[in-house]
């Protein structure tokens, strides 16, 4: 895969599923915190169904950084203020987990 993000969005059973993937090198570009939050942000407010209290991130990349951080805490921020729930899961071969944040 390469370095460019993608960012994929649907709705199951009424809540918003985000699923994030990058390539290795994708943590040391530039800007990518920004970058990842606004992305990240704007797939949540674009799909939201109005009803849905939750939002899952499903990130499938193998590699993480502090850009990667921000970014879900600022997608936690805009959840929380639409008075949701974030779900963080990881979705690598080696780790299939959940964690409510």
């Amino acid at each position: 895969m390469n370095d460019h993000l993608q960012i994929k969005s649907e709705i199951r059973d009424g809540i918003p599923i985000l699923e994030l993937d990058y390539g290795p090198n994708t943590m040391f570009r530039a800007q990518v915190a920004d970058l990842l939050a606004e992305k990240l942000v704007s797939e949540y407010r674009a799909g939201r169904p109005s009803h849905s209290v939750v939002c899952v991130l499903n990130i499938k990349a193998n590699t993480a950084g502090s850009p990667l951080v921000r970014a879900i805490f600022e997608l936690y921020n805009v959840v929380s203020a639409d008075s949701g729930t974030l779900y963080v899961t990881v979705q690598s071969p080696e780790n299939r987990r959940c964690k409510k944040v």
